[in-house]
């Protein structure tokens, strides 16, 4: 396990998961204008959940061992976001605009990335 280089990448998945939540919460009116969301609280409770999902990463992230079943856990979970991403822009769900969809395929493309370099640090 190359505990630095996926310390660091867990840390760029704190740092994305806390900007994006926080995005999510605080702009949540104009985004679900933007994305073509009908509910602006829906934006809200996934901005809620990626600030919990962000503590729990830099919780994991800041032990002073890592617990490889921990970062393989957070690991599926941002490969479970991918999927249901990509599921979403296939299936066209939601009626969402065109930027909308775009948007949802950047933040995949980030959290894939992400995910990527996790699993060959974990190793």
């Amino acid at each position: 396990m190359k505990v630095s280089a996926l310390r660091n990448t867990l840390k760029g998945n704190v740092l994305f998961s806390i900007v994006s939540g926080t995005t999510l919460l605080v702009a949540n009116q104009w985004l679900s204008g933007l994305m073509g969301v009908a509910k602006p609280v829906v934006l809200m409770i996934i901005g809620g959940g990626l600030l919990l999902f962000g503590g729990y990463v830099w919780f994991q992230s800041s032990r002073p061992h890592l617990v490889k079943k921990e970062i393989w856990g957070i690991i599926i979970a941002d490969w479970g976001w991918v999927a249901g991403s990509i599921a979403l822009v296939l299936s066209q769900a939601f009626g969402l605009t065109s930027t909308g969809y775009i948007i949802i395929l950047v933040v995949a493309a980030i959290v894939g990335l992400l995910a990527t370099l996790q699993m060959r640090f974990v190793k």
